[in-house]
């Protein structure tokens, strides 16, 4: 079973980022022990991952990094590892944690679109240009990963397009 990280558009930029903790506490203590009792959600790892899109999979990606005895596959689409903007701090942060911490039992997909190109506008690097060097990382890390880029930019439509082969590179057929 995959949990899908979101957030409300309120407050998604704020609740999303890894600088707070209100959306791994949430899936955590709140929708994990839910979608359990609920749907039978699998206690194992292994059987659980976290799904999101841009800010939503840099969210999944560090509620993985943060709770691997929790979520065994990371499925990021479009995923914003460019965070944090330059006048926050030093831009592709997760990406250094993952560099700096121990291999964890995760299985990833990462996907971005080959017109999600251009630099952001504090000066931060583009979404594909940090998803690839997410990828570069965990691949020497040794995590599993499966990486693909589709002819399109920031949509629901690719991401759409894309959700089924996620699942299936996490959790096989």
């Amino acid at each position: 079973m995959t949990v899908f990280v979101h957030g409300t558009d309120a407050t998604r930029d704020a609740d999303l980022a890894p600088s707070s903790p209100v959306a791994t506490r949430f899936v955590l203590r709140k929708l994990m022990p839910w979608a359990r009792r609920a749907y039978g959600l699998s206690p194992y790892p292994r059987d659980v991952g976290v799904a999101g899109v841009s800010l939503g999979g840099l969210a999944a990606a560090h509620l993985a990094l943060q709770a691997p005895e929790a979520v065994g596959a990371v499925i990021a689409q479009s995923g914003s590892f460019w965070w944090p903007a330059p006048s926050a701090g030093e831009p592709e942060w997760l990406t250094r944690e993952y560099a700096a911490r121990p291999r964890a039992d995760l299985r990833f997909y990462l996907d971005a679109g080959d017109r999600e190109t251009e630099p952001g506008r504090g000066g931060e690097p583009s979404l594909l240009a940090a998803t690839r060097r997410l990828r570069d990382v965990l691949r020497a890390k040794g995590y599993p990963v499966t990486y693909a880029e589709y002819p399109g930019g920031h949509d629901y439509v690719n991401w759409r397009r894309t959700f089924a082969d996620a699942l299936i590179a996490v959790f096989g057929s």
